[in-house]
């Protein structure tokens, strides 16, 4: 933000600003983009000013706020795979809802999560609780967003906790709930690394179970699971932290991932192709077993648009089976090397 006058004007207004901006970020009524502004305003606020928030005890204040925010229902949100991040790339981070997380996001990062942590568990667990499945979105897209922020203090009191509140909600019968689990559990591994391997035993037995729903899904169906998106971004980020040992997993893995490649979607295809290169990367030569079945279901994918989706999942495959695998045969080398 550049303002024309000096921080140092505002220190003594930054109760009175961050009530100000809440007051406009809770009402509906005052319209989308007035209320992201205040809402970014919030952000800012909060990382420059962090001694006088805690000062004046504005975290729970700020927390008892937001979570409402994040739990509306929005005619802008539908619930697809429209092929958006899971870093909310996608037009909908622009929501009220999503801006209120990025505020949390911005609270994890710059508050001491002994400070934040506390009134942030009060609000999740009363979410959590809720039978509104928009209320338990809400708490699992906070559990989602403080793992950058406060990673080190819940590697050390309360990974147990959130793991298993996590697991809960990719168990969900809500897909709103279940997506913001699987967005959950992906920014633990990216973020809770190597400590989240633990917890391989309890994670990925659900999100293979989870797979075979949606490919089923996905055949009945024709179309892509609302969920698809999340399912993949979870599983790969996991199975990337793991490295060897995945191996255990893997015949279970291949399983669910092979049959992807048969699905009548190029986005399905371009995901499973994706996590297959994960798995390739994360167990080298464990993955050797595999790669005729692979090489022989993606011999159709061949065609330039679609292989241009997918040459990442191609390129980690070529990088563990360049001299073992004859890829003449299967022209895959020389497409790859003409795309990529």
């Amino acid at each position: 933000m550049d303002l024309a006058f000096p921080i140092s004007i505002l220190v003594p207004h930054v109760e009175l600003l961050v009530k100000l901006c809440v007051g406009f970020a809770r009402i509906q009524a005052h319209g989308q983009m007035l209320r992201v502004r205040a809402m970014g305003h919030l952000s800012w606020l909060i990382s420059i000013k962090k001694k006088t928030i805690i000062k004046h005890k504005l975290i729970p204040e700020l927390l008892e706020a937001l979570f409402p925010i994040m739990s509306e229902v929005s005619s802008d949100e539908e619930l697809e795979d429209d092929d958006d991040d899971a870093d909310g790339n996608s037009k909908s981070s622009q929501l009220p809802s999503a801006c209120a997380a990025q505020v949390i996001d911005i609270m994890a990062l710059h508050l001491p999560p002994e400070k934040l942590l506390p009134p942030l568990s009060q609000q999740v667990e009363k979410y959590l609780g809720s039978n509104s499945p928009f209320h338990r979105k809400a708490a699992y897209l906070a559990i989602a967003v403080i793992a950058e922020g406060c990673s080190e203090c819940i590697r050390h009191k309360h990974m147990d906790t959130f793991m298993h509140i996590i697991c809960t909600g990719i168990r969900d019968s809500d897909l709103h709930v279940k997506n913001s689990a699987l967005f959950a559990l992906g920014q633990f591994a990216d973020y809770l690394q190597p400590d989240i391997g633990r917890y391989a035993g309890d994670v990925l037995p659900i999100l293979f179970t989870y797979l075979s729903e949606t490919a089923e899904h996905l055949m009945l169906k024709g179309k892509n699971s609302p969920s698809l998106s999340k399912t993949f971004y979870a599983l790969e980020t996991f199975c990337e932290t793991l490295e060897q040992d995945l191996v255990p997993y893997l015949p279970s893995l291949m399983e669910q991932l092979i049959a992807f490649l048969d699905a009548p979607s190029h986005r399905a295809v371009e995901l499973a192709v994706s996590a297959i290169g994960a798995a390739a990367n994360a167990t080298k030569e464990a993955m050797l077993p595999y790669l005729h079945k692979i090489l022989e279901k993606l011999d159709k994918y061949l065609a330039r648009n679609v292989l241009r989706n997918i040459r990442t999942g191609f390129g980690s495959l070529s990088s563990i089976t360049y001299g073992t695998i004859d890829w003449e045969v299967h022209g895959i080398k020389h497409a790859v090397d003409r795309e990529c």
